[in-house]
């Protein structure tokens, strides 16, 4: 067993002095994030440590100290070893630190991970250590088949999800090498990629991959890239490939409740599962069985076996999307949505591909404001402390009634269709010409 939260692969100012240090930290960024205070974690000077030394300041009650508490505690198994209760009689951050070792140090075999959820209802997926040990050993053995060996990881990930927490705290202590924190929040690219050198294992997601090649920012000839939390946009995947010959791309495919599945290396469709896994399709979908143990999975994807160890994704079963490493149930959102006193129905709609996805909302309301731009405004704020960590919307139509088709069923549309508000920059009104 692996005392990962005893280590610190760490490096640089932003090293913490021991994995449980990083683990809590981006714990507590991902609460702030999801009470809808994100603006905080831009400023560089912010810890987010003094969330648990003053909550007040921050409008948590003692409801919400006892959720976030339960989930601390669910996360790293204080449940198991009786000492749950401790974290709400040490509301400190070094208080928190202290009762967690002391767990940790009685029972450290499980590890629980929350699915990123859309409206801040997330569920957990408990892992065995040993079956994510696994996976790193998988992965190192993949790395050294290739030409490149690692010197360095740098992490843009935050390590309290199962995709951070296995790169970049259990992947580097059984490669050896160090890791360069990067917080994507308070860092530009341009300042941290000039940084990188040849022989890093650069950890990312797809939003922050294509963001680099947005910008137009050189990468170094040589280095391991590795794209999970979502699906990296082929043309993403192929533009780095080609332009950095010399360098490895690694796109791993996998979520919360699995872990990692399977991996590719090369541009195209098929996907390798990783070598403890193994496939069966039912009536009800593809079933993913763990070899070493008895974790059997429905997938939410459909999928198409290519080959005895081989994979092809081909989207998503439900009305799930992923946005910037967030898995975002549409029909949640609306329902959230008409938890408004003025909504009636509201149904949301996606564009653009992989890591363009953007959310557009068609609002229809009980009845029609007196002045549709103060409306806005106010319905602006409300929707963002009700969304919490959910992306905002790209666009929001506010009409008398959803469209729909000759039948009677709700269908798309096209926001550049309708006006826009005067006073606000997203809002668009399909309101009756009289009352705008």
């Amino acid at each position: 067993m692996t005392a990962w939260w005893r280590t610190s692969p760490g490096c640089g100012a932003n090293a913490d002095s021991d994995g449980l240090q990083r683990w809590l930290r981006d714990f507590l960024r991902d609460v702030l994030q999801r009470r809808g205070l994100s603006e905080l974690l831009a400023d560089p000077e912010f810890d987010s440590a003094s969330l648990l030394d003053d909550p007040r300041s921050f409008a948590m009650n003692s409801l919400d100290m006892i959720s976030m508490a339960s989930r601390a505690a669910g996360s790293l198994g204080l449940d198991r070893t009786g000492l749950s209760d401790l974290l709400l009689a040490r509301r400190s951050f070094q208080g928190w630190l202290e009762v967690m070792r002391r767990s940790l140090q009685a029972d450290d075999s499980h590890i629980g991970f929350y699915s990123s959820g859309s409206m801040g209802s997330p569920t957990m997926s408990s892992h065995h250590i040993q079956h994510l040990l696994n996976e790193c050993e998988a992965f190192a053995s993949l790395l050294k088949r290739s030409d490149l060996a690692p010197e360095r990881l740098v992490a843009t990930v935050p390590s309290h999800h199962i995709y951070g927490f296995i790169w970049t705290q259990l992947l580097p202590a059984r490669l050896s090498i160090p890791v360069n924190h990067i917080d994507p929040l308070t860092t530009l690219p341009v300042s941290w990629v000039k940084n990188l050198r040849n022989n890093d294992l650069i950890v990312c997601t797809p939003d922050t991959w294509h963001l680099i090649l947005e910008l137009g920012l050189t990468l170094p000839d040589r280095f391991i890239g590795i794209s999970s939390a979502g699906k990296l946009a082929e043309a993403d995947a192929r533009t780095i490939r080609q332009g950095y010959p010399k360098a490895r791309l690694i796109e791993v495919y996998g979520s919360t409740e699995t872990a990692g599945i399977a991996y590719r290396m090369e541009d195209g469709d098929d996907y390798h599962l990783l070598p403890y896994w193994q496939i069966a399709e039912t009536a009800d979908g593809w079933h993913l069985q763990h070899r070493q143990s008895d974790m059997h999975v429905l997938l939410q994807d459909d999928i198409r076996s290519s080959g005895p160890d081989t994979i092809r994704l081909l989207g998503r079963r439900d009305d799930t999307v992923k946005i910037n490493g967030h898995n975002i149930h549409l029909p949640s959102v609306a329902k959230s949505l008409e938890q408004h006193q003025d909504v009636g129905e509201a149904r949301i709609v996606t564009n653009g591909a992989e890591s363009q996805c953007q959310l557009h909302v068609f609002l229809a309301l009980k009845q029609q404001p007196a002045d549709i731009a103060i409306w806005s405004q106010h319905f602006s704020k409300w929707m963002s402390r009700q969304l919490g960590n959910t992306p905002a919307p790209a666009s929001i139509v506010v009409g008398t009634a959803l469209p729909r088709s000759s039948m009677g069923k709700p269908t798309s549309w096209n926001p550049e269709s309708y006006p826009l508000i005067g006073g606000t920059r997203r809002f668009r009104s399909a309101m009756p010409a009289a009352r705008q």
